[in-house]
């Protein structure tokens, strides 16, 4: 069976609950129904010292909790400074754990107590105890299946389709702009050109009538005639 080692070291910044004088605080600790009770500190007050250490059975990790109470020691009556309470299974690691623990009265704090605890025994640290804080899952093979239930098909395997991407689309090419050629220009002399007796002209082009001259030189005539004046005037 676990056992649950406590040591009830001290305690710091009691809730002072003495009218007049200083407190004697006391600590009691309780696992179901075992308790113990450290020695009176005399003139303890807000600070109190015991350092004793106490030994619990543990009949149930997970649901038995250690229930802590600090209380100032009259004449009369006991009188409740503070308390905890700390469940076992959060000592299931099997590790010392060494810590100032808070004290509540109702819902006011009132200190501090310093504890050394640890669970030791068997199913601590990774046994049975621990297996029950956390169950082991354990992986089950391929195609099994509970009792009762078919066991499942595998399914076909299909290798993935290949999408192809569309061409680009063509490319048009347009027609390249006509080639808008002029008819050729002429310089006819004007005013100082002189008739020979053949009826030709100097610097012209003897024409064998009307025939020889292209149709663009009707066009230009006008315009060469008066280009002539320019130049030779």
């Amino acid at each position: 069976m676990p056992e649950l080692h406590v040591r009830a070291v001290s305690a710091r910044n009691l809730l002072d609950k003495q009218t007049f004088g200083r407190q004697d605080p006391y600590c009691k600790l309780t696992v179901r129904n075992r308790t113990f009770k450290t020695r009176v500190h005399d003139n303890g007050d807000k600070s109190p010292v015991w350092n004793e250490r106490f030994t619990f059975e543990v009949y149930d990790p997970q649901l038995d909790q250690l229930r802590i109470e600090v209380k100032d020691k009259n004449f009369t009556a006991s009188v409740l400074i503070g308390e905890c309470r700390l469940p076992v299974n959060m000592f299931l690691h099997g590790n010392v754990v060494d810590q100032w623990f808070p004290l509540n009265n109702g819902h006011r704090g009132a200190g501090e107590v310093n504890l050394r605890v640890q669970l030791v025994g068997a199913g601590v640290g990774g046994g049975k105890a621990a297996a029950v804080a956390a169950p082991m899952v354990y992986a089950q093979p391929a195609g099994y299946a509970p009792p009762g239930y078919p066991v499942p098909q595998q399914q076909a395997a299909y290798p993935p389709q290949v999408v192809y991407a569309a061409p680009p689309p063509p490319v048009v090419y347009g027609a390249p702009p006509p080639v808008m050629y002029g008819a050729p220009g002429y310089i006819i002399e004007g005013h100082r050109h002189h008739h020979h007796d053949d009826g030709g002209y100097y610097g012209g082009r003897r024409g064998g009538g009307g025939g020889d001259m292209a149709l663009g030189v009707g066009a230009g005539v006008l315009g060469g005639m008066l280009l002539g004046d320019v130049l030779f005037d």
